[in-house]
């Protein structure tokens, strides 16, 4: 049904579809993308029913084809492209797309932290196909070479690798960055594996009153940096805050703006993630980053951690899997009162076990080239 309402409400194009060189699949976050290419040479493919063209679903129906996914293949056929770019690597039916079109380049880009039982999906699945995919890490490049046929290149997070850190003075805040809570649809995935809204967000209700009470004793603000996009779920995601930090002076701040999140923790004085990809990020552009390594601990699931598949220690400089106030606060007071030049130097040798960072996506760039 929801399908239906949204396809009402879809644009529809009248125009016959340009032949260009580039596809961009799925048309969300595609901005990201007009640093590196020519606009005038791509093609954007609503796939959320944002719009249809009445020219390929004439098409579709003269071939008795019409599921979305046929929408999508058509699309793609007519747009006579040489190279598909996506950023969504975590949909299935984008990575089965190699395999019926053998001659048209495909690249994919890691937006997102991914799970073991991400992967054991995909082991389901024989056909699926990259020419690239550009990973976070080597871990996770090789994770996807056991399920995907392509090549996979780690460049870290490509929106943060875009995005200069101008290392402002820091204001005196620590800034906590959001992973929640889901919404009934995106917990379906956790819930088959007996993880509900409770298990999931628990360490945040336990160490949220620590970090506040630490801001508190050193004459520190707290603000929670949204996950939502939407005005529905951030109302939903500042309720849920509110009721952790009741009666407590914090700000959640609305970080839907483009690149606001990076800005904000760019000024802050430290950024604070448990299991975010921003926490990853942060710690890539050179900020100060504590990691409370918990969600693993408390959804007993070993790949809900930032750490997943490396051998690194329960608790070090700037991280901990304890939620007690004397660790917490130790771990807090380390990396606020370490230097810029101490940081880097305890960081430097974990940072590109996490996350690497290649400066405005050269290695992207090159691909293109090619």
């Amino acid at each position: 049904m929801k399908k239906i309402i949204k396809i009402f409400k879809s644009k529809i194009i009248f125009k016959r579809l340009e032949r260009k060189n580039f596809l961009i699949l799925d048309s969300v976050q595609s901005d990201i993308f007009k640093n590196y290419i020519n606009l005038n040479e791509v093609n954007f493919l609503d796939t959320r029913y944002e719009s249809l063209n009445i020219f390929i679903i004439l098409k579709m129906i003269m071939k008795f084809k019409f599921s979305y996914y046929d929408y999508i293949c058509e699309y793609i056929k007519f747009s006579n492209c040489k190279t598909v770019i996506s950023f969504f690597d975590n949909y299935i039916s984008y990575l089965r797309l190699k395999k019926k079109f053998p001659l048209i380049r495909f690249i994919f880009i890691q937006n997102g932290m991914r799970t073991s039982f991400f992967f054991e999906n995909l082991k389901k699945y024989s056909d699926l196909k990259v020419d690239y995919l550009l990973t976070f890490n080597d871990f996770y490049s090789q994770k996807f070479q056991e399920v995907i046929r392509g090549k996979f290149i780690s460049i870290g997070s490509f929106k943060n690798n875009q995005i200069q850190n101008l290392f402002k003075k820091k204001n005196k805040v620590i800034s906590f960055v959001s992973s929640g809570p889901f919404n009934s649809a995106n917990m379906k995935i956790y819930e088959k594996l007996n993880i509900n809204n409770d298990k999931y967000f628990n360490p945040e209700k336990r160490v949220l009153p620590v970090i506040y009470k630490f801001c508190a004793k050193n004459s520190l603000d707290l603000q929670i940096l949204s996950r939502s996009k939407d005005k529905e779920n951030l109302i939903f995601e500042n309720n849920f805050y509110d009721e952790i930090l009741k009666d407590c002076n914090y700000k959640f701040i609305d970080t839907s703006e483009k690149n606001k999140i990076y800005e904000i923790s760019d000024n802050s004085l430290i950024t604070v993630s448990i299991y975010s990809a921003f926490g990853l990020e942060s710690l890539a552009r050179g900020n100060k980053t504590v990691i409370f390594n918990l969600r693993n601990k408390a959804t007993n699931f070993e790949s809900l951690s930032l750490f997943w598949g490396y051998e690194i220690g329960k608790n070090g400089f700037f991280w901990t899997d304890k939620i007690d106030e004397k660790n917490v606060f130790e771990v807090l007071n380390n990396v606020i009162n370490c230097s810029n030049k101490q940081w880097n130097s305890h960081v430097k040798e974990i940072k590109p076990f996490l996350v690497n960072f290649d400066e405005n996506n050269s290695k992207f760039k090159s691909l293109l080239n090619e």
